[in-house]
């Protein structure tokens, strides 16, 4: 082995060093403050700031980042639980109402940035999606679209909506709202063979996605396989907290490192149009859980909560101190988010396969 190839490793060794050392001292600083996906905003941060001030971007292998998307997606299947579907059958005409009505509404956002904004229309409606951050960032990744935008569309999104939905329920909630504790999820049995069998879910799961050719097939595969297991009963969903932290660590570290100085300038520039489709995709989404509050007879706090364009977990802590339906939120939140997973990348690849085939054959009118 020569000289100039041991340097050239110990070089990436030592950049991969000081990136870990980064995202770990960002992301437990952004944990600390409260940031929404901590672990996943401080690596991007810390990575963007890597490449900028070194000029070099060392490559996340293939592997690691399909790993991690398996990760990501058995997390988003652990979300949905059996005790939801009761509640959800109760409520089935506003369930309905609410997963159609956001994934409309936000193609709908999406396809207007892309012809305003003059933005790629996959990009455009993966980053106005409200079906998970992480997940449309991992996505972003495998359907060609530009994953720098999307995170910035989509965690701007998440804030905004953070900020938005505590100023509702402070302003909503009911003098004797409850303040009640999140109930701790219980898992019989011995936590690391069950932490051992969700990854072997996930990964299969992964596996299964490509194998079929799923739109971000690692992604959906694992989430698709995780949520049967997860509904049959046969492995409770356990991910332990520094696996997940390392997974969105990850993702955000791969998506930093393609961050330069005119990617950063575009991203400033889309800012006016990000902040003009977050206040729109809120204020419908608003209209839409005031819908269903007369429908249902709820109050207007659980509409507006339940149908909050993302933040599942920051929503659901929003419900408990506001004295909102929990249990109606989290099943809401949970089903749109599942239906603009699932649904959203099949119907934005679709129109743009149309459009492409529309635009051929003009061009050979």
């Amino acid at each position: 082995m020569s000289e100039t190839t041991i340097a050239l490793r110990r070089r990436v060794w030592r950049d991969w060093a000081v990136l870990a050392g980064l995202s770990l001292v960002i992301g437990w600083g952004f944990n600390r403050l409260g940031v929404p996906a901590a672990w996943m905003v401080g690596p991007m941060v810390g990575a963007i700031a890597f490449g900028l001030v070194t000029g070099r971007r060392p490559r996340v292998r293939r592997p690691v980042f399909a790993c991690a998307q398996a990760v990501i997606g058995v997390i988003v299947a652990s979300m949905f639980r059996a005790s939801d579907l009761p509640v959800i059958l109760q409520h089935l005409p506003a369930v309905i109402l609410i997963a159609a009505g956001s994934l409309v509404v936000s193609l709908v956002i999406g396809w207007a940035i892309g012809r305003f904004a003059h933005v790629e229309r996959m990009t455009a409606v993966l980053g106005a999606m409200p079906g998970g951050a992480s997940g449309m960032v991992a996505m972003s990744v495998s359907m060609q679209a530009d994953p720098k935008l999307v995170a910035v569309m989509q965690y701007v999104r998440v804030i905004l909506v953070v900020l938005t939905a505590s100023a509702m329920t402070r302003w909503l909630a009911g003098q004797g709202a409850a303040h009640l504790q999140m109930p701790t999820p219980q898992v019989p049995g011995g936590y690391a063979l069950h932490s051992v069998l969700t990854l072997a879910v996930g990964l299969a799961g992964a596996w299964l996605g490509l194998t079929a050719r799923l739109p971000a097939g690692q992604l959906l595969g694992s989430m698709v396989l995780g949520t049967l297991v997860n509904l049959a009963g046969w492995v409770p969903l356990t991910i332990p907290s520094w696996i997940a932290a390392l997974a969105y660590a990850i993702l955000g570290v791969y998506v930093g490192l393609m961050f330069d100085r005119a990617s950063l300038k575009h991203a400033g520039l889309m800012l006016p149009y990000i902040f003009a489709s977050t206040v729109a995709l809120i204020l419908l989404c608003a209209g839409i859980g005031w819908g269903m509050a007369r429908w249902t007879g709820e109050t207007l706090l659980t509409g507006i909560l339940a149908t909050s364009p993302g933040g599942l977990d920051s929503v659901s802590l929003m419900a408990i101190g506001g004295g909102a339906n929990l249990a109606l939120v989290v099943s809401l939140q949970t089903v749109r988010m599942f239906t603009i997973v699932l649904c959203g990348p099949p119907i934005v690849r679709w129109i743009a396969r149309r459009e492409g085939r529309l635009a051929h054959g003009e061009g050979g009118a």
